[in-house]
């Protein structure tokens, strides 16, 4: 048995964090068990140590995991706790840079936690692919139903809609994208122009052009 456990964390700033959001959890009605396994959660993902006092104990190791596996970690919390969570999630995994896998029945939280998704049916994976191939090239039509309500828009990059660049060319007034930006980004940007946009790849050479018609048909389009 441990007779002391000391917690190595990042930074006081992050433990500040930590115990101010615990408490908001537990005002928003969460049960006890809720806000143990966030905690757990959140010791996981900052590689925190336990280290005993009772060095004599030779069994005891400092866990440090390549893989983190997490089951439905935020579906007990309100919208807005559970968005600060992701957010925080996906920002502590770029400072340990640990393989996550994120177990969710909710498509567009998982469209968020991951660059890979996996859609299992009866035990089976149906598809593997990132958000856009799963809802741009379904495998099967279970896939293309568990994805038919996801908007478009947050998943297609530009290289999935452009066309080969017949209306534009590069010069000090162009607007370019990048063929990876995804439409969600650009609306503003598509919307407010009265032209076609280049789309240039990181040489800078021009390899496409979009325009207003061409993502609005692709964030209605369902094929």
């Amino acid at each position: 048995m441990l007779s002391f456990v000391r917690f190595l964390m990042p930074s006081d700033g992050v433990v500040r964090w930590f115990f101010f959001n615990v408490g908001r959890i537990r005002q928003t009605g969460c049960s006890s068990f809720s806000v143990v396994k966030l905690i757990i959660l959140w010791m996981s993902i900052a590689n925190v140590s336990l280290l005993s006092v009772r060095a004599q104990d030779p069994s005891f190791k400092a866990v440090n995991p390549e893989v983190l596996i997490f089951d439905e970690p935020f579906s007990a919390l309100d919208p807005l706790i559970r968005r600060e969570m992701q957010d925080e999630l996906l920002r502590l995994q770029k400072l340990v840079k640990k393989t996550m896998v994120f177990i969710t029945h909710d498509f567009l939280e998982a469209i968020k936690m991951g660059d890979h998704i996996a859609i299992m049916k009866d035990g089976e994976t149906s598809q593997i692919g990132t958000p856009e191939e799963l809802v741009a090239e379904p495998a099967d039509d279970y896939v293309r139903e568990f994805t038919e309500d996801v908007p478009r828009y947050k998943v297609l990059s530009v290289a999935k809609i452009m066309q080969p660049p017949e209306n534009v060319t590069l010069s000090d007034n162009t607007t370019t994208v990048k063929p990876d930006d995804k439409l969600e980004a650009l609306i503003d940007l598509v919307s407010s122009s009265n032209g076609p946009l280049g789309v240039v790849d990181d040489s800078g050479e021009l390899v496409g052009e979009i325009n207003q018609a061409m993502v609005l048909k692709a964030m209605n389009s369902r094929s």
